[in-house]
């Protein structure tokens, strides 16, 4: 899932919050973040994210492809 924060700007996280409370998943990355990651740690801090959080994680764009590195 794509969230176009720069667009969305205060409702970015509708999306992903819809996608997380409807979709059985064990683990998300967040890696379409056009290099400002700065918004995960605002998503997992939000209230609506309480039940989630600790599954979402992120790919760093600096890093090798294989390199997965979680913010939890």
């Amino acid at each position: 899932m794509i969230v176009n924060v720069h667009y969305q700007k205060h409702s970015c996280y509708l999306g992903f919050d819809y996608f997380m409370n409807h979709i059985d998943v064990s683990h998300v990355y967040a890696m379409h973040c056009w290099n400002d990651f700065s918004v995960i740690p605002k998503l997992k801090a939000m209230d609506c994210s309480k039940t989630y959080r600790n599954k979402i994680n992120i790919k760093s764009a600096t890093q090798n492809n294989s390199a997965w590195h979680s913010l939890c």
